[in-house]
């Protein structure tokens, strides 16, 4: 999951771009490439977006991997100077809209890319407005004044467009302002899930590109970005056969399945986006059962009852790259005892995952030192048992696939719960404690230390081979997050 790259989907800002001749007035020069075709983008110096509001809904279609989206934008553009303004407006998108469809086949889009199509051989002709490469289930749209405008597909020009803003695919379509005029600009489309799989994990992304309104004169005035999350992706849990996580960029509010961004006078220099991620447990868990000679490891260890969790993650720490459910690895320890003296397994399969048999031989039927062996593994199955009601009671259970998940922390993570006073104030508990966590030392809290215990990856006896990949806040950055007014 970790490793879960994200593919870049459609695009949802707006730019100037450069227009065919001149404008009915000389206040503004705009151009467009002698190729009749391609366009580039421009820093408008008097158009203003004064506000947005953007709504991102599942368009009924649910499909688990790639459930599509309907995007309803409102703009309000202002004129800000003493002159009228006429431009051309664009909208840019990705080749890819989602991992469902694409806008253009792989070779135009090579030929965009490298700008050496021939002209004979180019969906991009003179003249064309580049429709015949837009899939229908787009639905692109737009609207001034809530009058529908018509709308041209131009390539974008990547050599003007580097540094600033590039998509290969542009929907352009042209507006006229008096001085000191607002209109009001409705856009929308159709846009999907990229989805990204190997073997136990996989990830869901959807991306609202916001850095393109950096090409509108000053910030956005004020605005809000609205995502209700489809069926079909999964909700953060740390089920018995899932972990799942939502990451999603700073500033975020979240309720339920929405998750809004609100702001003003935004200079953006990110974009929205959301990416669930997630992977099953029984990959880790086929690995130890299957793959590893678990049981020949195990004879080998020193069995200690306080230490014997930290020795056996020791153990593991060459094979293991993500963190497994605590009480299946200790399942599967168990398992290969048993295995290894020629009797059923206490833990087999069941609806996929490792559970006790009902008739499991006891402990105490076992020759020594297999018998205390396994005393000591269900003793601390009774731990983990405790730390999960432990965690529970102190509300900290919806944070744990984050925790066991994460790898890079940054400051943003300190306002990923901002507004939500009561949950801000568990989860920065928490935080404020990761960065012990991930060096290995002892937390003093018995809650926290309850859950730290759960991600799989903390002992409390020294740093395990699967927190060294961890980037945690600095301690001093959550305290003074905690200190603000109003904490």
């Amino acid at each position: 999951m970790r490793n879960a790259r994200s593919l870049a989907v459609p695009c949802a800002m707006l730019c100037a771009v450069l227009h065919a001749a001149p404008a009915a007035t000389d206040s503004v020069e705009i151009y467009e490439y002698p190729d009749g075709r391609t366009v580039a983008p421009v820093q408008s110096e008097d158009i203003a977006m004064i506000a947005e509001t953007v709504l991102i809904v599942p368009a009924g279609q649910t499909d688990e991997w790639n459930p599509l989206m309907r995007v309803e934008c409102l703009f309000l553009l202002e004129n800000t100077s003493g002159e009228p303004r006429t431009i051309s407006v664009g909208f840019p998108f990705d080749a890819k809209f989602g991992s469902a469809y694409t806008a253009m086949d792989d070779k135009w889009l090579i030929a965009t890319l490298e700008q050496s199509a021939e002209e004979s051989d180019d969906p991009w002709v003179a003249g064309s407005d580049g429709s015949a490469l837009i899939p229908d289930v787009l639905s692109f749209r737009a609207a001034v004044d809530g009058e529908p405008v018509p709308v041209s597909f131009r390539k974008l020009d990547r050599r003007a467009g580097e540094g600033f803003l590039w998509y290969p695919v542009m929907a352009t379509w042209s507006m006229s302002f008096e001085p000191g005029q607002v209109r009001r600009l409705e856009n929308s489309y159709v846009t999907g899930w990229d989805f990204f799989a190997g073997l136990d994990q996989a990830s869901s992304s959807l991306r609202y590109v916001m850095t393109s309104g950096a090409g509108w004169a000053g910030p956005i005035g004020r605005g809000l970005v609205r995502v209700i999350v489809p069926e079909g992706i999964p909700r953060q849990q740390y089920s018995d056969s899932l972990i799942c996580y939502w990451d999603v960029s700073s500033g975020a509010s979240s309720r339920g399945d929405t998750l809004e961004w609100a702001f003003t006078a935004l200079e953006p220099t990110s974009d929205v986006e959301i990416s669930a991620r997630y992977r099953y447990w029984t990959e880790g868990i086929y690995y130890l059962t299957d793959m590893m000679d678990l049981a020949s490891g195990l004879s080998n260890l020193t069995w200690e009852e306080g230490s014997v969790y930290a020795s056996i993650m020791g153990l593991l720490a060459e094979d293991i790259w993500d963190p497994i459910r605590p009480d299946q690895v200790l399942m599967c320890c168990c398992n290969a005892i048993y295995s290894d003296l020629g009797l059923e397994i206490p833990y087999p399969w069941t609806d996929g995952l490792l559970r006790r048999a009902e008739d499991a031989t006891p402990a105490s039927a076992l020759p020594e030192p297999g018998a205390g062996r396994i005393r000591m593994l269900e003793a601390w199955l009774g731990r983990f048992e405790e730390a999960r009601r432990l965690a529970e009671d102190a509300g900290y259970m919806e944070f744990l696939p984050l925790f066991t998940e994460k790898v890079r922390w940054d400051e943003q993570d300190l306002m990923r719960y901002d507004g939500y006073p009561a949950r801000e104030r568990l989860y920065l508990e928490l935080l404020a404690c990761l960065e012990d966590a991930v060096e290995g030392r002892a937390i003093e809290n018995e809650a926290i230390r309850a859950f730290y215990l759960l991600t799989g990856w903390y002992t409390g006896l020294g740093q395990t081979e699967l927190a060294i990949y961890i980037e945690p806040l600095g301690r001093d950055l959550v305290a003074a997050r905690r200190a603000e007014p109003g904490y």
